[in-house]
């Protein structure tokens, strides 16, 4: 059920016409540095889609969970962007519980800083 809610959350990122499955890939992985600025216009692009709110109303410095978003929504917002960027974000940075400080903190801001600083 997790595998096909990611697939049809990606269907806005890359068109999958076959929910059930993983998509092949949503993006291919990014060979080219992208700008702070622009990889974090993806991420929440990525966070609205999967929440189905505006962009306009998606503030980057508020922490994730302040959305409403549940233990669920921040997998597939944490896959989302794994898969967009073909970068995996270590788990002190997610935090491994709900109740992790770390979870507490996560905003769409520290995830553009990680991704923007882990370029080549």
């Amino acid at each position: 059920m997790r595998r096909q809610r990611f697939c049809c959350s990606l269907r806005l990122l890359s068109s999958p016409s076959h929910c059930g499955k993983p998509p092949a890939t949503a993006n291919p992985p990014v060979t080219a540095a992208l700008s702070y600025d622009h990889i974090l216009t993806r991420i929440q692009k990525i966070f609205a889609e999967l929440l189905g709110k505006p962009e306009a109303d998606i503030d980057v410095t508020k922490p994730i969970e302040s959305y409403g978003a549940d233990e669920l929504d921040i997998v597939e917002i944490i896959m989302a962007v794994e898969a967009e960027f073909g970068f995996e974000i270590p788990d002190s940075v997610i935090g491994e519980k709900q109740s992790d400080p770390a979870r507490k903190a996560l905003t769409i801001q520290k995830l553009a800083r990680l991704i923007a600083n882990s370029q080549p």
